[in-house]
């Protein structure tokens, strides 16, 4: 087994435990028959030194893996290979055994660097792919936004054409004929015509007044009675037409604010 280091296991009578490279175990007689280091100047590991192999009972001699013993860092690595060198005396079958397993031991941190790389790399590409896919999943979204605003506005104008326009003929139609203002009471007379409440009243009473018959104020016709009639449709239509018109109004005061 020459140039190979190897494990002895062995038991001892009276060992000694030491720190660093304290040889007074050695003076003290032959109280102590082997000693062990925990760490000294040739190796970082612990050491042991026998005073007399005959004092010893050898149990077991294995041959060790140096590449698993190998530190990782140069100058722990010069280290050991000075203390190994020191243990073989300087032979070139410990260089050769050393650096076989340095080149072991470097040849499969390549292969696991290289697994870790393979590792990272697969994991990148995963990412990317779900960083495409959430991409194309917000770009669907906007995409199905997009087109259901235009479908609302299809038929926001839709419903818009639906609607019947507020027209000045429309309009001419619920204005009271004596006040010219689009009518909140309007009443019917016995002449056919709709009027607002108030004027029409107001006209009946200057006919009174005047000591002459009551007459129509579109026609001038003598009036049979001076009934008047709520005209219920026509009350709700000019009700529409007062709030079209006050909507155009403010939207009309929104433009010359924001201009």
């Amino acid at each position: 087994m020459t140039g190979a280091i190897v494990a002895v296991r062995f038991t001892a009578a009276r060992p000694a435990y030491v720190e660093g490279d304290n040889t007074a175990w050695q003076a003290a007689g032959l109280r102590h028959d082997a000693c062990c280091a925990a760490r000294t100047s040739c190796s970082p590991s612990m050491e042991w030194c026998i005073r007399d192999p005959a004092r010893v009972t050898v149990l077991g001699i294995e041959r060790v893996d140096v590449g698993a013993m190998v530190p990782s860092t140069a100058a722990q690595r010069d280290r050991f290979l000075n203390s190994v060198r020191a243990k073989f005396g300087g032979s070139s079958g410990a260089d050769g055994e050393i650096f076989r397993c340095l080149r072991e031991q470097d040849a499969r941190a390549t292969v696991r660097w290289q697994h870790r790389l393979e590792e990272s790399r697969r994991k990148c590409a995963l990412l990317e792919m779900a960083l495409d896919s959430s991409r194309e999943r917000e770009r669907a979204a906007e995409r199905a936004l997009a087109l259901t605003r235009r479908q609302l506005d299809l038929k926001r104008s839709q419903l818009e054409s639906l609607r019947c326009p507020i027209t000045e003929e429309l309009t001419d139609i619920v204005c009271c004929p004596i006040a010219h203002e689009v009518m909140q009471d309007p009443v019917i007379l016995s002449d056919g015509h709709t009027y607002e409440r108030a004027p029409i009243q107001a006209w009946l009473e200057r006919c009174a007044q005047q000591n002459s018959e009551p007459t129509s104020p579109l026609t001038n016709a003598v009036l049979d009675q001076t009934t008047m009639t709520p005209n219920i449709a026509l009350r709700i239509l000019a009700t529409r037409v007062r709030a079209y018109n006050n909507r155009d109004a403010g939207a009309l005061s929104d433009d010359h604010r924001s201009a």
